[in-house]
């Protein structure tokens, strides 16, 4: 995210910026350095747990659970009517 935030940050000191009005050159650059301060806070403040799982790890555990309750894929009304006539 920040470096989408930096891209853009560069797009609108480009020369192609030059064809947006200046106020809104300035207002998107304060709003842009504003989302670029909350990232830093959050990223400062925000911690994986210790026993957090890899997302491979809840695939396996999420398919086991459904294994488990007997769900199975749900089959569309349209589909179940083809296959019938």
């Amino acid at each position: 995210m920040s470096a989408q935030l930096t891209r853009f940050h560069r797009t609108l000191r480009s020369r192609r910026a030059r064809l947006i009005p200046p106020a809104l050159v300035i207002d998107l650059l304060a709003t842009a350095d504003a989302l670029r301060a909350d990232l830093q806070a959050l990223r400062r403040t925000v911690a994986c747990p210790e026993d957090a799982s890899l997302p491979e790890q809840l695939d396996k555990h999420r398919n086991t659970a459904e294994h488990a309750r007997g769900m199975a894929t749900p089959v569309s009304t349209r589909s179940a009517a083809r296959t019938r006539g």
